[in-house]
């Protein structure tokens, strides 16, 4: 996840070298604009709900880690159950009108 993070971020922000995990998104170059891309983009890659504020509140690779991994956990957590098929021959009760 980090790697993929560093990934993104080197993209987004035209980084010739690597990211590293404590690197301030905002004191390389972030602005509000690629802000909004990298969230889209994490949204996209862990399948996670990530509000941009999240991004101004912990701007680190291993902050946000923390944060996607938590969110995947709870998107799991509230993942609907599957509903049990049943046989079309079972007897239809059929309704009454009033």
């Amino acid at each position: 996840m980090e790697k993929q993070l560093s990934q993104i971020w080197g993209d987004l922000l035209n980084l010739d070298g690597p990211v590293g995990v404590h690197d301030n998104f905002f004191d390389m170059g972030g602005h509000s604009l690629l802000a909004t891309q990298i969230v889209s983009k994490i949204q996209s890659s862990f399948a996670v709900r990530l509000p941009l504020q999240v991004l101004f509140e912990t701007p680190t690779i291993a902050g946000l880690v923390d944060i996607i991994k938590q969110q995947q956990l709870t998107t799991k957590q509230q993942s609907p159950t599957a509903i049990a098929p049943i046989s079309r021959q079972k007897r239809r009760v059929k309704r009454t009108s009033l």
